[in-house]
């Protein structure tokens, strides 16, 4: 019966010993060890006091140990919390690194942090009438409130482009005789300003020149003796930036020479004036002033 017994008992006793070696080997064998970690975004752009969520991915899924570790390669530019939640301080560029636990597998987000956003609250122009004759053009300028708005990008819109043009930097143009809005419109808040622009011409149009020499010397006759002390400011040549050439004039009998001081940029626009003050020799002016388009050669 003893003999029996003690049979019984180290058969039970085996079996638990099996039943624990097997316990072990299974536990053993179910470590998976951390093959890669990568971040759901390569780069972020984030504002100062600005916060933005990253997400760690290790590789196997099923990977035994998934702990991590966030760090900040400058930290008075980004922050880093334990969670990964990335915060803008300053603005600059750096990086934010995370590293498995397990094996040390790493991987970077390059973080670019930007000033605040400032909203624009307003905008105003240099002028708000404008008169100008066709073909003529003037700039007129924009000022964006506030000083250091973000978003500073303007639309320039003509309410009548057949009177008048503007382009993509204020520069409007008359193109004939009548009336034009000409209306500012910021792209941030849709904040809004306009000019009231006139064309009428005081001027007599000779016709258009093309492809003078760049020395080309201009020859006006008249049917009366000039009155030399008339000529002088009255004469002029204007580039295509409404600014007046260098040039010389002489006077003498029933003709002005117009003789520039140095040659034309070629390629380029200009107009010749000549306006109604200038006079005879016994008082009379011109009707109107002349305005003579011409553009010179390459």
């Amino acid at each position: 019966m003893k003999k029996k017994l003690h049979l019984f008992i180290f058969a039970i006793l085996l079996m638990t010993n099996v039943f624990i070696v097997s316990s072990q080997n299974k536990a053993f064998a179910e470590t998976v060890n951390v093959v890669s970690v990568n971040l759901d975004q390569s780069e972020i752009t984030i504002e100062i006091g600005q916060s933005k969520q990253l997400q760690a991915i290790v590789s196997p899924s099923n990977a035994s140990n998934k702990e991590v570790i966030w760090n900040s390669k400058e930290e008075e530019i980004a922050t880093v919390d334990a969670s990964g939640r990335v915060t803008g301080i300053k603005e600059g560029t750096t990086s934010i690194t995370v590293i498995t636990k397990d094996g040390f597998k790493m991987s970077y987000c390059t973080v670019n942090v930007k000033g605040a956003n400032v909203a624009v609250t307003g905008i105003a122009l240099n002028k708000n009438t404008l008169n100008i004759d066709p073909e003529e053009s003037q700039k007129i300028l924009a000022t964006i409130y506030p000083y250091n708005a973000t978003n500073k990008n303007i639309k320039w819109i003509s309410s009548n482009p057949s009177i008048a043009t503007v382009d993509q930097y204020g520069n409007v143009t008359g193109v004939k005789e009548g009336s034009a809005f000409i209306t500012a419109v910021t792209e941030d808040g849709f904040k809004s300003a306009y000019c009231d622009v006139s064309v009428k011409s005081d001027w007599q149009y000779w016709t258009f020149q093309e492809n003078v020499p760049t020395y080309k010397e201009w020859t006006i006759k008249f049917n009366m003796q000039v009155d030399p002390n008339t000529v002088e400011n009255n004469v002029y040549v204007m580039n295509a930036y409404g600014n007046k050439e260098n040039v010389k004039l002489f006077a003498e009998g029933n003709e002005i020479v117009v003789r520039p001081v140095d040659v034309y940029d070629g390629g380029s626009g200009y107009f010749l004036y000549i306006t109604k003050n200038v006079k005879s020799i016994n008082g009379k002016s011109l009707t109107k002033g002349i305005r003579m388009p011409f553009t010179t050669k390459n």
